[in-house]
């Protein structure tokens, strides 16, 4: 089945967001084991389960997404043999606003520092306002995407204790 992931991208000031207002905190580690022009293929570690995901560009702001969990074993397996692949840590948290449930991301390692907000919408033309902790709109600067912000962390893939 597809599934289309329609997301927008935002900074965050961290001096305005009240985090005692936010829920669900949820540390990741997305372990990358390919991104290309065609798209990536991850495995996430989240509340110790994992899910193998492959993602592919509809446009800057839809992708065309298909998720999977997958057994411990075999996830630790993967990350084993894609030992050298880059990946990224961080802290999520989920803000409502207006209705709309806000994901907070906090990364760790090389990213440290940076705090992401995004915002899923059920299409690319549903209208949404900005919390007054939002800065500066990523969402069409492909740098700011996890898996090219995973290049900038290589630490040791192995260590699994997120």
């Amino acid at each position: 089945m597809k599934t289309f992931e329609i997301e927008r991208k935002y900074l965050v000031d961290i001096r305005k967001l009240d985090i005692t207002e936010c829920t669900n905190e949820e540390r990741i580690k997305q372990y990358y084991i390919e991104n290309n022009t065609l798209g990536e293929l991850r495995i996430r570690k989240s509340n110790n389960t994992y899910t193998l995901c492959v993602k592919s560009d509809i446009s800057l702001v839809t992708r065309e997404e298909h998720e999977v969990s997958i057994p411990n074993d075999m996830a630790i397996s993967i990350i084993a043999i894609c030992s050298e692949n880059p990946h990224i840590i961080k802290k999520r948290l989920n803000c409502m606003n207006d209705g709309h449930q806000w994901q907070i991301d906090f990364f760790e390692g090389n990213n440290e520092g940076l705090i992401l907000a995004e915002i899923e919408l059920s299409s690319e033309e549903e209208s949404y306002s900005l919390p007054e902790w939002i800065t500066d709109e990523v969402t069409y600067d492909t740098s700011y995407r996890n898996c090219n912000l995973a290049n900038n962390n290589r630490g040791k893939a192995l260590d699994i204790s997120v």
